[in-house]
């Protein structure tokens, strides 16, 4: 119970909550999925408020409430300023490096060809399909990681074990 208290006021705390997400997204194989899982959600929001003639800056605002890392709401938030000095989406997002290059690629060809509501939801498509991908992986990788630790715990216990009986054995001679 007492874990769950400490983690829920952990999470809440903004900079506490940005450390704990910056150790997910150092991690090998679980930072890439939530990075794309983010510009799936960012992109796909974006586009579709785009496509309904939505101003920019104004789907842009609105599109940061569904970040769900702060990360990724920090550069949305910080990009709203950029895109009114009249830089393109993919110069806002310049400095973001957890944005795919995809993001950027796209972005650019979007603003260039005054489809960016076509192009956020190319860019939703294929980051979607890398999850997928992604998420494969972890499972394939899943059983050897369960593994290793289920063989981790039960040797801790088995050398805890000998040494109980060996200090007994040292204790009777």
């Amino acid at each position: 119970g007492g874990f769950t208290v400490l983690l829920v006021a952990v999470l809440r705390n903004a900079a506490t909550r940005g450390l704990v997400e910056e150790i997910w997204f150092r991690l090998p194989v679980i930072g890439k999925m939530i990075a794309s899982s983010e510009t799936v959600r960012f992109s796909s929001s974006l586009g579709l408020m785009l496509s309904n003639h939505v101003d920019l800056v104004r789907a842009l605002m609105i599109s940061e409430k569904v970040a769900r890392t702060v990360y990724f709401s920090n550069a949305i938030r910080s990009a709203a300023p950029a895109l009114k000095e009249g830089q393109s989406l993919d110069q806002a997002f310049a400095g973001y490096d957890r944005f795919p290059k995809t993001f950027n690629a796209l972005a650019r060809a979007g603003s260039e060809t005054r489809a960016l509501p076509a192009a956020l939801g190319q860019i939703a498509d294929v980051q979607r399909a890398i999850l997928e991908k992604q998420i494969e992986t972890a499972v394939k990788l899943l059983p050897p990681v369960l593994t290793l630790l289920v063989g981790g715990f039960v040797g801790t216990f088995v050398l805890v074990i000998v040494d109980t009986i060996m200090s007994l054995n040292d204790a009777i001679y």
